[in-house]
């Protein structure tokens, strides 16, 4: 026989397992007889970032509780959920239900797993911290110039003056296209191919023309992809190729490329200040992909091109792109909240928010956000700054559970004030990715190992092949 206390806690709990399967069931718009203690974040589609963080804000709701950014975090389970609600005591103290201890550990998305060890880049979520090779991101991007970031790291150290200069002497040599490379480009144009895919096809052909080890490989690429860029855009806008002074920086060359002249050096600073931001950031999906292609045995070109395929993904370096496309799909301030409000019912991303690490603002955002105020006061123009603080401020409820801007919020802005296209925006950042995507692959060479994870197999059970029978049990 039960007694009165057992049978009081058992309704408690099914009160609770209740109400949290109506709330799962309105929140992901999904039947309450799919609702089991196994499903997981990103284990259904509705089930993403933009939807784990709607069901927390409901949680708290409808049990009428604060639920902490650690715990949202962890909270990443139905069964974890329910032992949260029944323990009411926090994650730490809540026991995992049964029913969801499996024989195998599935981390989705590679989440938590720890490949390796790195010194190249440091990257804090919870301090909201970025550090290359020791150095802080802030005092990089005011102090350093773009070869010194480079230099320090593909070799791990900052840089003398004799030991730049000679780095900078090496960049510049590198400083021309095959023909090879500009016939590939004509053609691709003239098949309509977008930036994205002739600036990575342009680096496969320079492959087989370049015959270099892999340091300067990666020097020669940083120096050449830009140089594909501006070949792309003299033929797609029938222009002559930009004459560019040997003297020139890296800055200053690349941007030279871009806009067929060279602007104030105070543009030029604020290109510079972004290179630097967007030089690396850690084991993301491109590097891994750089890494993959090398433990395999492939050479730096390869890995880099390999790195550029992924980089171009909308949720990747192409987010800075759908940033841009936000402002001018919203328009007007006053079509803000209606915008962010459909794209969230609709499921769709609010691109500029939201990162696998960072659970407050991204560190990059802030120096972005000043190069964006800063071309917005000189060109006279603060329409897509104006529109993007409100964006902001209708995700400040988001914003409190851990989705917060990112790298891509104010990326574009200052670009586009530059009088670059938007089309440019990726292109770009890939461009100065370049060297980070080396200092990894420098990094894996060092201690080489196939990189090569395993599935769970969740297939039906082995069985004969009968033709013409398609269920054999």
């Amino acid at each position: 026989m039960i007694s009165k206390g057992l049978r009081g806690e058992k309704m408690i709990a099914d009160d609770i397992e209740n109400r949290l399967s109506k709330v799962i069931s309105r929140v992901f718009r999904i039947p309450k007889k799919k609702i089991c203690p196994v499903i997981s974040y990103q284990s259904i589609p509705e089930w993403d970032s933009m939807g784990h963080l709607n069901l927390v804000m409901a949680i708290e709701q409808e049990f009428n509780c604060k639920i902490s950014q650690e715990d949202v975090i962890e909270l990443d389970s139905v069964g974890k959920i329910i032992a949260y609600l029944k323990m009411g005591k926090g994650l730490k103290a809540a026991a995992v239900a049964p029913s969801e201890v499996k024989e195998k550990t599935i981390h989705r998305g590679l989440k938590d797993v720890y490949l390796d060890k790195t010194e190249i880049s440091l990257i804090d979520g919870e301090r909201s911290k970025l550090a290359y090779r020791g150095y802080d991101i802030d005092s990089l991007v005011q102090n350093a110039t773009f070869e010194e970031v480079a230099y320090l790291l593909l070799f791990k150290d900052v840089p003398t003056e004799d030991q730049l200069d000679l780095f900078k002497e090496e960049l510049k040599s590198y400083r021309q296209l095959p023909d090879s490379v500009e016939h590939t480009i004509k053609r691709l144009i003239k098949d309509g191919q977008d930036i994205n895919a002739i600036l990575r096809t342009g680096v496969s052909v320079l492959v087989a023309s370049l015959r270099l080890p892999a340091k300067k490989m990666i020097m020669a690429l940083v120096s050449k992809a830009p140089l594909i860029l501006g070949y792309y855009l003299a033929v797609k806008n029938k222009r002559s190729f930009p004459v560019f002074s040997p003297n020139y920086t890296h800055a200053e060359f690349c941007l030279s490329l871009i806009l067929g002249d060279l602007p104030s050096p105070d543009v030029v600073r604020i290109y510079e200040q972004n290179m630097i931001i967007q030089a690396e950031h850690g084991l993301n999906a491109s590097a891994l992909a750089a890494r993959v292609s090398i433990g395999a045995g492939g050479g730096a070109a390869e890995a880099i091109v390999a790195a550029m395929s992924v980089f171009v993904g909308s949720l990747h370096g192409g987010a800075l792109l759908g940033a841009m496309n936000m402002v001018e799909e919203i328009g007007t301030l006053k079509n803000v909240s209606a915008y962010i409000q459909k794209r969230i019912q609709l499921r769709k991303p609010i691109y500029g928010f939201g990162h696998r690490i960072y659970h407050t603002e991204d560190p990059r955002a802030k120096h972005l956000k000043k190069s964006a105020e800063y071309m917005s006061q000189k060109m006279n123009s603060y329409h897509s700054l104006n529109l993007l603080e409100a964006v902001k401020l209708e995700m400040r409820e988001y914003e409190a559970h851990g989705m917060a801007i990112n790298v891509d919020f104010y990326g574009c802005i200052s670009y586009c004030l530059m009088g670059i296209s938007k089309e440019l925006l990726v292109p770009i950042f890939t461009i100065n990715r370049i060297v980070g995507w080396g200092a990894h692959i420098l990094e894996q060479k060092e201690n080489n190992v196939l990189i090569r994870p395993r599935l769970f197999y969740d297939g039906p059970e082995i069985k004969p092949y009968v033709k013409g029978n398609r269920h054999v049990d």
